[in-house]
């Protein structure tokens, strides 16, 4: 994390900072994801759909 830090001169707690920031927006989406495709409401869009 040191020579990171230097490389990038960007303080530890920056680096840190920023890497929990891009996890926690990944899990809401793969939260999101998950009720999506447990919802048995949700309609299902296909590719034909999707492109027309």
């Amino acid at each position: 994390m040191e020579k990171l830090s230097k490389s990038i001169d960007r303080s530890k707690t920056y680096i840190v900072t920023k890497a929990l920031a891009e996890y926690l927006e990944e899990y809401e989406d793969y939260l999101i994801a998950l009720h999506r495709l447990n919802d048995k409401d949700d309609k299902i869009v296909s590719e034909k759909e999707i492109k027309a």
